[in-house]
C-alpha cells in the first residue's frame, strides 16, 4: 500500500509536465530547465516503478537522475540570474557537484550505492538557492506571489529538498532499518511529494508569456 501511495504520488509530476509542454510556445523560455526537470523526472519515476515491478534494482536510475536533477536546477537558478552578472558562482557549483557525484561514485565503485551522503548536499544546497531565489520574490510583491511562479516553484523545491536530506540522513544512520519508522518516512515524503507536485504543476499555470515582438514608440 505504501508503494503504490508513492508510485501515485511520484507520477503526478506528469501532470505539471504536460501542462507546460502544452503551453511550450507561450511561456517564457527562461523557464525550460524546470519544465526539462519535470519530464525527466516523470520518466525516472515510471521507468523505476517498473523496474520494481519486475524485480530489479532502480538504484542505478536514481543515482544518476540524482546528478541530472541537481544540474537542471542550477541552470534553472542561473537563467532566473540568482547569481546576477557573475556567472562563475554558477560553473563553480556546476563543477563541484560534478566532482562531489564523481567521488561517490569511485569510492563505491558502482552506481549501485544505496547510502548517498553527496545526496544530503545536494539537497541542502538547492534549499539554500532557493531560499535566496524567494526572498527576492517578496519586494515588490508584484503579482500576488501565489501567482508568481518561481515563489511557487521555490516553495516546493524548500519542502521537498528539504525533506529528501532529512530522509537520506536516516538511511546513512541506520535510522530505515526499523520497519515501523521507515514505513513511516515513506508515507511522509509520499504526502510531500504529492503536495511538490501540485505546487510544481500550480505554478506552470502562472509562468510568464514569452514576448515575441517588441513595439517601438
Amino acid at each position: 500500500m505504501i508503494f503504490q501511495l508513492n508510485a501515485a504520488a511520484s507520477l503526478l509530476v506528469g501532470a505539471g509536465a504536460v501542462l507546460g509542454w502544452s503551453r511550450i510556445y507561450r511561456i517564457d523560455r527562461s523557464f525550460m530547465p524546470f519544465l526539462l526537470l519535470l519530464t525527466l523526472a516523470f520518466v525516472q519515476e515510471a521507468v523505476s516503478i517498473v523496474f520494481i515491478y519486475r524485480n530489479h534494482n532502480n538504484t542505478v536510475l536514481y543515482n544518476v537522475f540524482g546528478l541530472v536533477e541537481s544540474q537542471l536546477l542550477l541552470l534553472q537558478f542561473y537563467c532566473w540570474k540568482l547569481w546576477r552578472k557573475n556567472s562563475l558562482w554558477y560553473f563553480f557549483w556546476v563543477l563541484l557537484f560534478l566532482l562531489l557525484w564523481g567521488s561517490e561514485w569511485a569510492y563505491w565503485g558502482s552506481l549501485r550505492y544505496t547510502v548517498s551522503p553527496a545526496t544530503v548536499i545536494f539537497a541542502l544546497c538547492i534549499v539554500f538557492f532557493a531560499m535566496i531565489m524567494l526572498t527576492q520574490q517578496l519586494v515588490p510583491v508584484l503579482p500576488a506571489l501565489y501567482k508568481n511562479a518561481i515563489f511557487v516553484i521555490c516553495i516546493g523545491l524548500i519542502l521537498f529538498h528539504t525533506c529528501a536530506a532529512i530522509a537520506e540522513l536516516f538511511l546513512i544512520f541506520g535510522v530505515m532499518h526499523d520497519h515501523q519508522m521507515g514505513g513511516l518516512v515513506m508515507v511522509v515524503l509520499s504526502v510531500i511529494n504529492f503536495l511538490t507536485n501540485l505546487l510544481f504543476t500550480w505554478a506552470i499555470c502562472f509562468i510568464p508569456f514569452s514576448f515575441r515582438y517588441i513595439f517601438r514608440y
